[in-house]
């Protein structure tokens, strides 16, 4: 697991140096990490966030009784009245999006 945590960290730096945004801002050292096992399964996961222009993204590999699952999170405003999230799960080859809008909470 510890091998495939590094590689997952330069991966994401890889990505990140090759992206070339103009507006995106360093990925940071993992936010959480962990390992374990429960009943023979094993898991693991470990997470980025970095700023990619106005949009926060929130990057983590989760290991799960020997499957990779990939989850990217994107949050940012629009207009300054709405929160979109927009979430991207990847596993075994097959990628799941979802997207929505959040009203601007009440005063």
């Amino acid at each position: 697991m510890m091998r495939r945590r590094e590689a997952y960290k330069k991966e994401v730096m890889r990505c990140f140096e090759e992206s070339g945004n103009p507006g995106t801002l360093g990925v940071g050292m993992p936010r959480f990490h962990f390992e374990g096992s429960y009943e023979q399964v094993r898991y693991g996961g470990q997470s980025f966030q970095y700023w990619d222009h106005a949009a926060l993204v929130s990057q983590e590999l989760h290991y799960f009784d020997g499957r990779d699952v990939e989850i990217m999170v994107r949050l940012s405003v629009s207009d300054e009245q709405s929160l979109c999230c927009a979430i991207e799960v990847s596993s075994g080859g097959k990628t799941v999006r979802y997207s929505d809008q959040f009203s601007r909470r009440p005063n």
